[in-house]
């Protein structure tokens, strides 16, 4: 039996996952104008830190100080931009994947997951003195997208169980399309 939430997006007029028909996700910036933002987000900070510690010295005027953490904020804002869509992308293209999903190939996502989540704890622990706030950026959207495709699998695995149950039922027998012999 559907979810609630199956059913209501059915109702609706919406896939599985809640978008509407024909729904593509943009694409996403290149990886090289990905690494370009990421340098420069790095870059401000470090600036961002120096003008920091210079201001509390008198070196640096207020108004500089202000304009560096502004570049900074635009630099983090671009470049979760891109990560994000890099990763609606990536979760679109799984979710539009017509392969069929095997249960052992759920380990791996699985596995991916919980190594992507012991990387963003690392990261969180060891706190803004040991890592830039692009390194927790990139470790909080790969823990999210690794998540998001174990969910996706997941949920198409389940759909795929269902449909082989109606099958069954319904007294239809399906075979993988390497075991149909053709002569």
């Amino acid at each position: 039996m559907p979810s609630a939430s199956e059913q209501l997006f059915a109702e609706a007029g919406l896939d599985a996952f809640g978008h509407p028909p024909g729904y593509g996700a943009p694409k996403p910036p290149s990886p090289r104008k990905i690494a370009l933002l990421a340098a420069r987000c790095d870059r401000l900070e470090r600036e961002a830190h120096d003008e920091t510690y210079f201001l509390r010295w008198g070196v640096s005027s207020a108004a500089e100080w202000e304009a560096i953490m502004h570049r900074w904020h635009q630099a983090k804002l671009a470049y979760g931009d891109a990560i994000k869509a890099r990763n609606q992308y990536k979760r679109r293209k799984a979710q539009l994947s017509k392969q069929r999903v095997k249960s052992q190939e759920k380990l791996p996502l699985e596995d991916a997951m919980f190594a992507a989540e012991r990387h963003l704890d690392l990261i969180v622990a060891a706190g803004p003195d040991f890592c830039t706030q692009r390194e927790f950026t990139d470790a909080n959207a790969a823990f999210t997208l690794a998540s998001d495709l174990y969910a996706i699998a997941e949920k198409k695995f389940d759909i795929q169980e269902r449909e082989v149950r109606a099958d069954k039922r319904a007294g239809i027998r399906r075979f993988p399309a390497s075991r149909v012999h053709r002569h």
